[in-house]
Formats: structure tokens, sequence, C-alpha cells
């Protein structure tokens, strides 16, 4: 697993990849050393998304959480311009490195990667990466009864920012278990030769 890691999260108004997108978040983490490359940053998009969906069902949902949740989500800090498509390309293609092999982590890579693909990189990404990596996959693998997971504190859920920043950290926890179990193995097997 390679500990050089960047992780993406969108917050959005309906549940397929046509989605109208409400925020997009994402952070960078070495899972090594725990070393932030690149800090957690929000983005607000701009209202008009023509041909993006907008679901009832999904709007309702929004409805729901307590208020705090809903407005650090709709409304963007004051002073804070909203981004169109075109300038979080550029700030992504700015942030995160060129033609370097590292993972793009995300939770539910197809929905959150699918609706950033329809809606502004159709035919290629605005960055070079190695693999898609899909969260609750490895989490499947490596901590099947969620041990792992409790350990990581909560954050202010659907804030994408601190969604993709709990990803990492997260995964920072399932890279230093793997690391423990890999030295545990072979110590062991030193011991048996």
């Amino acid at each position: 697993m390679n500990p050089i890691a960047y992780s993406i999260d969108i917050e959005t108004l309906a549940l397929t990849t046509d989605a109208h997108i409400l925020q997009i978040g994402f952070a960078g983490m070495n899972l090594k050393t725990g070393e932030q490359l690149v800090e957690p940053t929000d983005f607000w998009m701009t209202v008009d998304q023509p041909g993006r969906r907008i679901d009832p069902g999904t709007v309702s949902w929004w409805a729901d959480p307590p208020l705090s949740t809903f407005t650090q989500v709709h409304v963007a800090p004051p002073g804070v311009q909203r981004s169109s498509f075109a300038d979080v390309r550029a700030e992504l293609a700015k942030r995160l490195p060129q033609g370097q092999d590292y993972g793009l982590w995300a939770n539910h890579i197809a929905f959150g990667l699918g609706n950033l693909r329809t809606a502004f990189w159709p035919s290629r990404t605005p960055w070079h990466y190695k693999t898609e990596q899909d969260l609750p996959t490895i989490a499947a693998l490596l901590d099947p009864s969620g041990a792992v997971r409790e350990t990581i504190d909560s954050v202010a859920a659907h804030v994408a920012s601190a969604d993709a920043q709990w990803n990492l950290e997260y995964l920072r926890a399932l890279y230093k278990r793997r690391q423990d179990e890999v030295h545990t193995l072979w110590a062991y097997s030193e011991l048996k030769t």
C-alpha cells in the first residue's frame, strides 16, 4: 500500500453520477508519517450547473440534519467565492502532484469520481495518478469488524474536506495496522528459521 494518498469527497443533491454538486473537498497525507501533504480544502460550487440532477428525496434528506451541518455545506463562509468546475479543475491541477505514483481515495469512489468526471473532466482526469481506490473495499479487507474505524475521531459529517480528511485518518490507522501485522509476521518467520 503506497503511503502517499489523496482523498476527495463531494456533497450532492442527488445520488446519481450526474448530481448537482454542492461542495468538493480534498486533502492529502503521507500515511506512514502523518505529514499533511495538502491541507483539507473545500470548494463551494456555483449554483448554476446546467444538466446536473437535483433529486427531491435528497433535498428532503438534507433538511433533516442539524441546521449547523446543513449550513456548513450549503452556505459558503463570508468572503468565500463560489467556484466553477473550471476553477476547481485548475486548483486541483496546481495542488496535487503531477506524474507521481499515488492513489486517489474516496468513500464509494464510483459515485464521487463518477460525478466529477461527468461534471468537469469527461475525457480525462485533470492530473495524473496511478489508481482510484475505494475506502469501503480496503476497510472490508483490513477492518471487517470496524474496530479500527471506531478509534478514529468523528468529524463534522457531510462537510466535504472534513470527510476527505477523515478518510485519510482512517487509512493511516489501517496502514499502521497493516505495517504492524507485516512486522509481526516477519518476526515470526525469522523465529521459525
